[in-house]
């Protein structure tokens, strides 16, 4: 099963093959959706993040919902971005305020909460199933474990925010709110940094996703 899924408040499930719509959630029994992501394989449920700052799972074997977690605490804001462990155990929460939430969807508790960022969170990416990444309006890109949520290192080199993150082996790839690409060569303090500029001529709007290539080796 190969679904893509989309949304405008409104959940859409698409066939990628045929381009066609498979199903579009209920948005009148629901908050509007503001942020979703795929769990991870095998998995087959989506989670979303409402405006009300509620976690719901979308299991797209039946295209419904099927269960639902509070992740908001005290004026956390709302949901800006989720990503979810490798192991599909664990779910990371970033919110408008700076405050990123650890909740294990088994038991259904928050782990931790805290408040790494001055700025608004931008984008977070799971590392391994203990470690994240994750980039905010203050420019900074750091590195956490969520057994202790310390800080373990910050990754130099981007000069503008990051709002897009991806990985490709030990590499890290972004994206910035300049249309610039940059490239980590290591998930590790004494990583080389180097960066390209979309040129404005070619590209004549933002970068949204940084999906990559494999190329035959």
């Amino acid at each position: 099963m190969r679904y893509a899924a989309s949304c405008d408040s409104t959940v859409h499930v698409w066939d990628p093959f045929i381009c066609a719509t498979i199903k579009q959630l209920d948005s009148l029994r629901h908050s509007p959706v503001t942020v979703l992501t795929a769990m991870a394989a095998p998995s087959t449920q989506l989670v979303v993040a409402t405006t009300d700052a509620t976690l719901k799972f979308i299991d797209l074997r039946t295209c419904s919902y099927i269960h639902e977690f509070k992740v908001s605490v005290g004026g956390a804001g709302l949901v800006r971005c989720i990503d979810s462990s490798g192991d599909g155990h664990l779910v990371a929460v970033a919110h408008s305020s700076g405050v990123i939430s650890v909740l294990d969807i088994r038991t259904g508790h928050l782990l931790s909460t805290w408040k790494p960022h001055e700025g608004e969170v931008l984008c977070m990416k799971w590392h391994r199933n203990s470690t994240f990444i994750s980039s905010a309006l203050d420019q900074t890109m750091s590195v956490w474990s969520t057994d202790d949520t310390k800080l373990k290192f910050t990754l130099r080199g981007p000069t503008e925010p990051v709002h897009l993150i991806n990985l490709y082996e030990d590499e890290v790839i972004t994206g910035t709110t300049a249309n610039r690409i940059g490239v980590h060569t290591s998930i590790s303090p004494t990583a080389s940094f180097s960066s390209t500029r979309l040129r404005s001529d070619t590209f004549r709007v933002r970068t949204s996703t940084p999906p990559y290539l494999r190329t035959t080796k």
